[in-house]
């Protein structure tokens, strides 16, 4: 999906639901058993960031590759992770 559609489809999931940011991904990009591990959960495709580069760009992360880039909003075939702010007990 686009960048505009994914932060729609955030909306739609309810309360607390987000893309994430780039400073909660870089720790699992830049360690490379963390990065391994998240590949077999997550997969290694390109996933949209909250963070935007531009008005016209956002962020986007290769869990396969462990690269990090910026891409046109419009761009629709980015997959989406939600990540959600729990409460600490």
């Amino acid at each position: 999906m686009t960048h505009h559609e994914a932060r729609n489809f955030m909306k739609e999931l309810g309360y607390g639901w987000r893309l994430p940011f780039l400073l909660e991904i870089m720790p699992l990009v830049v360690n490379e058993d963390v990065l391994k591990e998240t590949v077999k959960v997550l997969g290694n495709e390109w996933v949209w960031l909250n963070d935007k580069f531009s008005a016209s760009r956002a962020w986007l992360v290769s869990f396969g590759s462990g690269y990090c880039n910026h891409l046109s909003v419009d761009i629709g075939y980015i997959y989406v992770r939600a990540v959600r702010c729990g409460q600490s007990s």
